[in-house]
């Protein structure tokens, strides 16, 4: 989808190059955060945001990120998420159901 709009809005994709997601979100569509770039250019720049992320010991919250607190989340780009948050999230979660403050 986000190659037909950027196609439409934008220009042609040349030939050999792929699009580049500037937003970091795969599902985003706006061909404003899109940029043509080679498979090569595009995949060392992937890897690179990983090994930021993977390198991070802890959460905006303030969790370690440790072996015991990771969950995997979105496996096929290899995100990480602190296990500890997402535990109060679903507390949190519960108590609202339930009306609870």
């Amino acid at each position: 989808m986000h190659v037909i709009l950027y196609e439409e809005m934008i220009a042609l994709i040349p030939e050999g190059l792929v699009l580049h997601h500037e937003c970091e979100h795969a599902g985003c569509v706006n061909p404003w955060h899109l940029t043509p770039m080679t498979a090569g250019k595009h995949a060392l720049h992937h890897n690179r945001l990983l090994i930021w992320q993977s390198e991070k010991a802890h959460c905006p919250r303030g969790h370690a990120l440790t072996e015991e607190n990771l969950v995997a989340w979105d496996l096929k780009i290899g995100r990480r998420r602190c296990l500890a948050c997402h535990r109060e999230k679903v507390k949190d979660y519960m108590r609202h159901r339930r009306g609870q403050p």
